[in-house]
């Protein structure tokens, strides 16, 4: 029978099939990152006559060989939508399937969703989308700040909560002073023979100050032996003032670490500015010489690997003990001839400088001052006063004694605040300690517990309590949802690359697997050394708020199926034709 028939149908068959395919494709032209599939035809086998012509080919047909993924430009829908990613290059997201497969996707349309506590992204189909690392992405949520609380606390109503006390048997109090006199007194004459105006309160020269505590390293106070010597302090307001009491803190100050007292004040010198806190170097010690040596890189000789000082090269060699060597602002482990010891990775092992840690105050440099040619003073100030009966107390003294609760007290709320009306009574307040003391200080603010629920506070950190001495609770932990902190997400999500992304399988609801042809995903990221550090560096943007649409080109497209269905009449045709003459055969007689 003549192979015409074989012809026509072959061509048919693989017409139709393409006609699918630019159907499919016609489908898609919505779709999230859908990529054009185009069909890739092959001639059929070939019979070889040798007669009457040498070489004489006769072929079958056609059908698809294959079917390829046209990464052609699409362009980028912006949909100011944060849970939106597009990736500007040839990448795929990864995700994790309800059987724990990973598959890729150009779909970024993302959600986030909850299970069993921890906030999930998820893709369009409820798949885990995955990190670099492949590991699924926790959800981070930006902190809930003490000013969205503030701002939505109904005074009025916590101003009833809040109790207010009388006192009895007051004692051991801590008194910030206030100076009202007159400001200054006469000194020597000037030039013109004029007396001149010495600043009073004067700093006293030989204050006799000395740093106590358990810790020498950290002494909890600082004394005063001179008769009539005052610590100046100064409060979040700029306010200064004096004070007996000694007790240290370190504060945070303008980006910096400066003493501080017990209240949170800054203790001033005697030229009324705040004393910044120095801290010596970290040693081996402070970090802990197991926990250093467990970063070691050591060889089957037990040798530790160093960096060679004149050559750069990684050798091996004997240590013994480690020591700790500053570069720049940070601190390395290096061996006792300063070669930098590194850790199974080559890199140089830092000893964390905890800048702020008590542990590495230098204590005797805020009593003395260093340096040979320093004027020879106290840096912590001290100071005397002419007429002492000019200080003043003010509202931030702390009472220990016995409460009374007083609800005939009047309470009076002024903006994002309470007084008193009566001036003998007292708000009580529980310190970190647990204590509870007694105060006029009405400069309220809120502080998160730790169950993490929102409490009334002083700005010195107290929790004010109610009449029935418990906390005033002003928001419960759920009440105020913390946004999701869109920008570690977008860092977050991997993105990852392909040897040969034509040779992906497409196996449905947007999404690829990996096959031989195409090779296996690589994170489309590099290590890269940025100021000294080696830090992992995106090759792709990730674009949010944006989605990556459908390139297909529904004009190449339909000019495609009008193709298409034109080779399947013709081929049709070769089949009826073949039957004609098929049929002419039959009725030879």
């Amino acid at each position: 029978m003549n192979i015409s028939f074989h012809t026509g149908k072959s061509a048919m068959i693989a017409q139709a099939k393409a006609l699918n395919i630019y159907g499919n494709n016609i489908a898609n032209v919505n779709t999230v990152g859908y990529q054009t599939i185009r069909p890739s035809f092959a001639d059929c086998i070939y019979d070889v006559e040798r007669e009457p012509q040498p070489d004489w080919q006769t072929g079958h047909g056609t059908y698809i060989q294959k079917t390829d993924l046209m990464f052609s430009e699409s362009h980028f829908e912006y949909t100011d939508r944060p849970q939106d990613f597009a990736i500007a290059g040839e990448g795929f997201f990864a995700v994790e399937d309800r059987w724990g497969d990973v598959n890729y996707t150009r779909d970024g349309a993302f959600g986030i969703t909850q299970l069993d506590g921890e906030w999930y992204l998820v893709s369009s189909s409820g798949e885990f989308v995955l990190d670099y690392e492949k590991n699924r992405i926790i959800v981070p949520f930006e902190e809930i700040s003490k000013g969205d609380v503030r701002g939505r606390i109904d005074w009025e109503a916590v101003g009833e909560q809040i109790g207010a006390f009388t006192l009895n048997d007051v004692d051991n109090q801590r008194v910030r002073y206030i100076y009202n006199g007159a400001g200054t007194v006469e000194g020597e004459p000037d030039e013109e023979g004029n007396p001149t105006e010495v600043p009073d309160p004067a700093p006293v020269e030989d204050a006799g100050l000395q740093m106590t505590g358990s810790d020498a390293e950290a002494p909890s106070s600082a004394v005063v032996t001179t008769a009539n010597g005052y610590f100046a302090v100064m409060d979040d307001y700029g306010n200064v003032k004096y004070t007996h009491d000694g007790q240290l803190s370190i504060q945070r100050y303008q980006g910096k670490w400066y003493l501080g007292s017990s209240e949170g004040e800054l203790i001033l010198d005697n030229d009324l500015n705040p004393i910044p806190v120095t801290f010596r170097a970290p040693t081996i010690e402070d970090v802990g010489e197991d926990v250093i040596d467990g970063q070691v890189q050591r060889d089957e000789n037990d040798q530790v690997a160093v960096r060679d000082l004149e050559t750069g090269e990684i050798v091996f060699k004997a240590v013994n003990n480690f020591e700790v060597q500053q570069d720049g602002k940070k601190f390395y482990v290096v061996s006792p001839d300063g070669e930098y010891v590194l850790d199974s990775s080559n890199r140089r092992i830092e000893v964390p400088s905890r800048d702020g840690d008590y542990y590495s105050v230098n204590w005797d440099d805020l009593v003395t001052p260093a340096g040979e040619d320093e004027e020879e003073r106290q840096i912590i100030g001290v100071f005397q006063f002419a007429n002492p009966t000019d200080l003043s107390t003010d509202d931030r003294t702390r009472y220990e004694g016995t409460g009374v609760a007083d609800g005939n007290i009047e309470k009076i709320v002024e903006g994002s605040g309470v007084r008193l009306g009566d001036a003998d009574a007292f708000f009580a307040v529980e310190g970190a300690d647990g204590t509870v003391r007694y105060t006029r200080n009405a400069h309220f603010d809120v502080l998160q517990g730790e169950d993490g629920a929102w409490y009334l506070a002083t700005n010195e950190g107290e929790y004010i309590l109610g009449a029935d001495n418990q906390r005033i609770m002003v928001a419960e932990a759920e009440q105020y949802t913390p946004n999701v902190d869109w920008a570690e997400l977008t860092e977050m999500v991997g993105v990852f690359e392909f040897p040969n992304p034509y040779g992906i399988e497409a196996w449905g609801t947007n999404r690829y697997v990996e096959t031989d042809r195409s090779g296996a995903a690589v994170a489309a990221r590099e290590l890269r050394n940025v100021d000294g550090e080696d830090v992992w560096v995106p090759t792709m943007d990730k674009l949010t708020g944006t989605l990556i649409v459908s390139n297909v080109d529904l004009a190449t497209q339909m000019v495609k199926l009008i193709e298409t269905q034109r080779a399947y009449q013709i081929s049709s045709r070769v089949v009826t034709t073949s039957d004609e003459l098929a049929r002419i055969a039959n009725n030879l007689r």
